[in-house]
């Protein structure tokens, strides 16, 4: 290997043009309707969630004054 042959001397060639990044607003607007559904579908089951965490709580907190473990 010539030393006017190293990768620092050399340089390259692609078949492609170079990319140059651009905002993806279809992919962000996507994203948003995505997080959207997902929000109105946990909504109506956020009442649920509270019910079994909250007994859930008071499972552990008996458990502990009562020394069931």
């Amino acid at each position: 290997m010539a030393p006017s042959d190293t990768p620092s001397n050399k340089f390259l060639r692609t078949v492609t043009a170079p990319y140059v990044s651009r905002p993806n607003s279809e992919m962000n607007i996507l994203s948003m309707l995505y997080g959207l559904g997902l929000i109105l579908i946990l909504i109506p089951l956020l009442p649920f969630l509270v019910i079994l965490l909250s007994l859930s709580f008071l499972r552990t907190t008996t458990q502990r004054l009562l020394g069931l473990n």
